[in-house]
């Protein structure tokens, strides 16, 4: 098995789980962590209560202590269309900007694929339009020209580090973090 980059997620009623790893960690670590959230939630049933956070790992030095990436509950109020309409988007690049920050700051993803981004662009009902999808290499190609977007690898996409401090910032301002 070739150990590239994996990813899962998981929801459950209001509780979601995403975790990104070593292709190695789906199969040797990641029944070891379902189980122990699984174990984690038995006292919440019945409620939107979830642990924040899984338990640790043993200290093992296995996939899941070094990999895995996080599991958390997801801030439902804060979406794409939220983040859209409180940075004043007018235009397709807007509604991408926002989209990737959503999956880069409050999924708390490392990078995302065009399809992803467009995706999550769709889940925006007040901005979405279909040129957004029409235009999506262009606007993409214009995001990694300001300096917004990086491509990781081709069709791999992450905000740049000032981008997403920037955003860190502005979202924490807007009291949406």
């Amino acid at each position: 098995m070739s150990d590239g980059v994996a990813r899962i997620r998981l929801k459950l009623n209001e509780l979601e789980i995403e975790c990104e790893g070593r292709e190695s960690f789906l199969v040797s670590d990641l029944p070891d962590l379902l189980s122990r959230v699984s174990k984690e939630l038995e006292g919440y049933q019945g409620t939107a209560l979830a642990p924040t956070r899984a338990p640790a790992p043993e200290g093992d030095g296995s996939a899941a202590e070094d990999s895995a990436a996080f599991v958390r509950e997801r801030p439902s109020a804060v979406t794409t269309n939220t983040i859209a309409t409180r940075m004043g988007a007018k235009k397709a690049s807007d509604l991408l900007r926002a989209a990737s920050v959503h999956l880069i700051v409050v999924d708390g993803r490392e990078t995302f694929s065009r399809q992803e981004l467009l995706e999550e662009a769709k889940t925006a009902k007040s901005h979405y339009k279909v040129t957004v999808s029409k235009n999506l290499t262009a606007t993409i190609k214009g995001l990694i020209e300001r300096n917004v977007l990086n491509e990781t690898a081709p069709g791999t996409y992450t905000l740049t580090p000032g981008e997403e401090e920037r955003m860190r910032k502005f979202l924490r301002d807007a009291q949406l973090l």
